[in-house]
């Protein structure tokens, strides 16, 4: 993959014009510590590096849109998946409130 998100192979050439600008979230290697709750499991997360001291709580569900922010998938790369899996729909404006939330706690990849 070169500095433009594009691979040498031309890979973008085969997308439809509007998901090769698609925004890619990527977020910075986190430690993820599992916590259950009576029935409910959620997960924090902690910045190993320290660029960000708070521990972040999320949902399960919310975790898995986390773990996909690798920067290979787009958001509907992304509601795509979380479809697939919990069988229900996630609407965009939610996992770009999730990415903003992880920009305010410096938990994402800005390189």
């Amino acid at each position: 993959m070169t500095a433009f998100g594009k691979t040498d192979m031309g890979e973008d050439e085969h997308r439809p014009d509007n998901e090769s600008e698609e925004e890619r979230p990527v977020v910075r290697p986190l430690e993820a510590i599992p916590v259950r709750q009576g029935e409910r499991v959620s997960v924090l997360l902690k910045d190993p590096e320290g660029l960000s001291e708070e521990v972040l709580q999320v949902s399960r569900e919310a975790f898995f849109v986390i773990a996909l922010m690798d920067g290979n998938h787009t958001i509907t790369d992304i509601q795509a998946e979380f479809a697939r899996t919990f069988g229900t729909l996630i609407y965009s404006d939610d996992i770009k409130g999730l990415v903003r939330s992880l920009d305010e706690h410096k938990l994402l990849d800005n390189e």
